[in-house]
């Protein structure tokens, strides 16, 4: 998938965070901290009662902050996703590695200009780090418009539920990725961009395989 039309300008808010910086709900680094847990925001709804549906999967560390550290914990353990990297010229790889209870992680490895297309996530609530390489992380908004931002080697970024994104492959060559979802991501949903409009095109299953369970879990 792809945006049919060019980005509009850059963000002057979206700067990327290295080692050792704080993190913040954009873009934090590697490093451990500690702090408060921001729970995400509850979605107010005004339509009548309804029957109760089955519910949602739902993880421990939904919170976004949690979700960082999660993935924190992975990236700066290179046993659990390793042995997973490979790079296939068709396309963005993904495979689901072991990562801390009740959170989604995979692995996705990108060549120069790979990239997702303009996709959100539902209700799952993201965070992702840059192992080797670096993304970049283009956010479209029919108030904002559409902006990039570069995200070098050891940025953690955070993607709230919803969020209209596409990541793509740096230029710098192979770059791997470690992304920590939470409910486990089961849809994801394509947009495109005409015209300083988004419109959802449709929302497809996804499927990933499994790392070989005899990497060691987190």
């Amino acid at each position: 998938m792809t945006i049919t039309a060019p980005p509009r300008h850059t963000h002057p808010a979206q700067a990327a965070r290295t080692l050792g910086a704080r993190p913040t709900s954009h873009a934090a680094t590697l490093a451990p901290r500690t702090g408060p847990v921001h729970a995400l925001p509850r979605q107010l709804s005004t339509e009548p009662s309804r029957p109760a549906a089955a519910p949602e999967p739902q993880s421990d560390l939904g919170e976004t902050y949690a979700l960082a550290q999660a993935v924190r914990r992975v990236a700066v353990t290179p046993r659990l996703w390793r042995p997973a990297i490979r790079f296939e010229a068709t396309g963005a790889y993904a495979v689901r590695i072991p990562g801390p209870r009740g959170v989604d992680v995979w692995l996705r490895t990108w060549l120069p200009g790979q990239r997702t297309g303009l996709i959100d996530l539902g209700c799952c609530a993201t965070a992702f780090a840059v192992v080797q390489g670096s993304l970049d992380d283009v956010r479209a908004d029919e108030v904002l418009g559409t902006w990039v931002t570069r995200l070098p080697f050891q940025s953690v970024r955070i993607i709230e539920p919803g969020v209209v994104h596409d990541l793509r492959g740096g230029p710098e060559g192979h770059t791997v990725s470690i992304h920590a979802y939470s409910p486990a991501l089961r849809t994801v949903t394509e947009h495109s961009w005409d015209d300083g409009r988004l419109s959802s095109v449709r929302t497809v299953p996804v499927a990933a395989p499994w790392q070989d369970p005899r990497v060691a879990s987190a």
